[in-house]
């Protein structure tokens, strides 16, 4: 099966990332980041999403992440399912990471596609 990897289905995802943690874990306060969704579906365009569609469900994601953010201090301790408690702290940094790592794989695609031109 050919890698989920597009540019938008990455940005795709990063909008569920923070989804889960932003507005799960920090606005709900739900201690849960799950999806009821398969994650490999995060990374699929559907028929009737564009390049700007997803730009734009991206941006209002992290528009209100960074409401939620405010009405923090970064040390809160939140509840996690797994990791028993994160801080806001962590998850800005976890969210920095996430996203540069997703940035990365853009980057080497690029480059493929730059080669394949050359």
């Amino acid at each position: 099966m050919p890698s989920l990897t597009t540019l938008g289905g990455t940005v795709k995802h990063l909008r569920w990332v923070e989804v889960g943690w932003f507005h799960q874990v920090l606005g709900a306060a739900s201690g849960d980041n799950r999806r009821a969704h398969q994650r490999d579906s995060e990374f699929v365009v559907a028929d009737h999403e564009t390049g700007t569609s997803l730009g734009d469900d991206y941006r209002v994601a992290c528009a209100t992440s960074r409401t939620l953010a405010a009405g923090h201090v970064l040390d809160v301790a939140l509840p996690h399912h797994r990791m028993g408690q994160v801080s806001l702290r962590w998850i800005y940094v976890h969210m920095i990471e996430e996203t540069a790592r997703h940035a990365g794989q853009l980057d080497i695609l690029r480059e493929q596609i730059d080669a394949a031109q050359a």
